[in-house]
């Protein structure tokens, strides 16, 4: 964790519009990265957590979609040019993995104010590449997403359904949509209609179809090849073996030991009896946590300060209850 560490100091009479307030000239100060001008400085804590500035990012990040978002950006420049940002893009890669729970674990990490490395839909050779550099300055710690691979199979099956326009789908149509529009907007272009047609024609909208296809044994195996291929174009289908390749092939043992060094896994899981519990949320809490820890670990006051703050986020915002594991199953 050295390459996180920094001093904590306090703020001083610099002219700086981050630190000018001279009831905050006792905090002590957070790295803050400003994704509106892209720059790292340091501001007191208090105004790095803004418990107002906090719900109207919440509120922004969840539903502004990308007609409006040039617009709507422009105006949260005016009216808020400081957005701080614990930013572990350099040090922290995050492989979304699709219907696991990523949206979730974004949702969090936006309202708690930290910023990762993201990859998603797909793996991506340029970031393993990156992971497993002998380059001091690539990235050192991976966060991946698991779920019960069926309950994957079956929830991006559904949702790939969803997403995609039917032929007498009413909703508004187009190549783009966030997942929040869902009810209002489907997903179409010359691919995706190829595979929403494989999906709903095929496999006759049901994933059961599928997996039995998957499981064919048949004396020459021409149906499950099929499947086999035709789950590769559904939306979401990587396997953690395809993310994880690099880790688990027959050349782990050539991953050299200034590459990664740090591996979180953060499960969507359905306790016993308690489907209704956000066990993810409070996995995903932790990490995040223990990224901050390893950021600002040597001063006990800061973290309970941000510990604090993250409660108060959950409450006031909700992020705590955003996706309990019954709906996810649902999806």
């Amino acid at each position: 964790v050295e390459d996180f560490e920094f001093v904590l100091g306090t703020s001083s009479s610099s002219s700086s519009s981050a630190s000018t307030t001279s009831s905050l000239s006792t905090e002590p100060l957070l790295e803050c990265f400003d994704a509106t001008t892209e720059t790292t400085f340091r501001v007191p804590f208090s105004q790095f957590y803004n418990s107002s500035f906090l719900i109207e990012t919440d509120a922004r990040d969840t539903s502004t979609r990308t007609k409006r978002k040039r617009k709507r950006k422009r105006k949260r420049k005016e009216a808020t040019p400081l957005r701080c940002r614990h930013d572990f893009r350099n040090s922290t890669v995050f492989f979304h993995v699709g219907k696991a729970g990523g949206g979730t674990f974004q949702t969090h990490q936006r309202a708690h104010r930290l910023r990762l490395r993201p990859v998603h839909p797909s793996p991506s050779s340029r970031i393993v590449d990156r992971l497993v550099s002998l380059d001091a300055s690539s990235p050192d710690a991976l966060v991946v997403n698991v779920r019960d691979p069926i309950d994957r199979f079956v929830s991006a099956f559904r949702w790939r359904l969803l997403r995609l326009c039917s032929p007498d789908d009413e909703r508004e149509r187009g190549k783009r949509g966030g997942a929040a529009e869902a009810d209002r907007r489907c997903k179409i272009s010359e691919e995706l209609e190829e595979e929403e047609r494989m999906l709903r024609a095929t496999y006759r909208s049901d994933p059961n179809v599928l997996a039995e296809a998957l499981c064919d044994d048949g004396d020459d195996g021409t149906r499950r090849e099929k499947a086999r291929r035709d789950m590769t174009r559904m939306g979401h289908s990587a396997t953690l073996r395809e993310w994880l390749d690099f880790l688990v092939g027959d050349h782990v043992s050539g991953i050299p030991t200034v590459g990664l060094r740090e591996f979180w896994v953060v499960p969507l899981e359905t306790p016993p009896g308690a489907d209704d519990e956000p066990q993810f949320e409070r996995h995903v809490d932790r990490l995040l946590l223990s990224l901050l820890r390893s950021k600002y670990g040597r001063d006990p006051d800061v973290m309970r300060r941000i510990r604090r703050t993250f409660d108060e986020v959950n409450t006031t915002v909700g992020v705590g209850s955003r996706h309990s594991t019954a709906d996810y199953y649902y999806q």
